[in-house]
């Protein structure tokens, strides 16, 4: 029976070439790692190429180490795309910062989908409570379900009950408050209010206004 050793030292030595080439980068059981590898790859089709590309470079402006560095030894290009990508992340950001809850919510929608490259739950979690502290209905129902579960956070069905319970009396508020906005337009102009129900009469009954689009009936002889 042959020893193996001889073989694998044959297989190692084989291989010296293409790990000196990337033991700098220390990718080993590394995110980066199998885009590098198949970059390394010859002969790689070139829209397949393309593609292991731009995940390097998205990986690298997510703020990836091992990938800034492949991208900056290997010259990689840009992509134009994930730098606007980047900015309206920024600008979201800076909304955010700036007490607006809905920017707050796409932002968890970003780090929890993984949208970008961007996945990062207990990020996208920091924007969830956000956008609930700042009274955003949706974000209280949604973090209510993530303490209920025990999902990211420690189970905790007080604060779930509890932020259930808000999001409840903010859509009642919301509803009240439409109910006064409407309230209010009809004292200032009630001709707009009477145009409205008109509008919604016909629209509940078509056949008071015929359409321009009908022909004319033919009477048969």
């Amino acid at each position: 029976m042959k020893h193996p050793l001889p073989a694998l030292i044959a297989l190692i030595a084989a291989c010296a070439p293409a790990l000196a080439d990337v033991m700098p980068l220390k990718f080993d059981n590394d995110a980066a790692f199998p885009f590098i590898s198949r970059y390394k790859q010859p002969d790689l089709p070139t829209p397949e190429l393309s593609n292991v590309v731009q995940a390097i470079i998205r990986m690298a402006n997510s703020g990836h180490p091992v990938a800034q560095k492949f991208v900056e030894l290997e010259s990689l290009a840009p992509d134009p795309a994930l730098n606007a990508k980047n900015s309206y992340n920024n600008r979201l950001k800076n909304r955010c910062d700036q007490t607006d809850a809905t920017a707050c919510l796409a932002l968890y929608e970003i780090y929890e989908k993984g949208l970008f490259g961007l996945k990062d739950r207990q990020r996208a979690l920091s924007y969830l409570r956000r956008a609930a502290e700042l009274g955003s209905n949706r974000a209280m129902q949604t973090l209510a379900e993530a303490y209920e579960a025990g999902e990211g956070v420690p189970k905790d069905p007080d604060k779930a009950r509890d932020l259930r319970e808000r999001a409840s009396k903010q859509l009642q508020q919301e509803q009240e408050d439409e109910l006064k906005a409407i309230e209010r337009a009809s004292t200032r102009d009630p001709s707009k209010v009477e145009g409205l129900s008109n509008d919604s009469n016909t629209l509940s009954n078509p056949s008071r206004t015929p359409s321009t689009t009908e022909q004319p009936s033919v009477m048969k002889p």
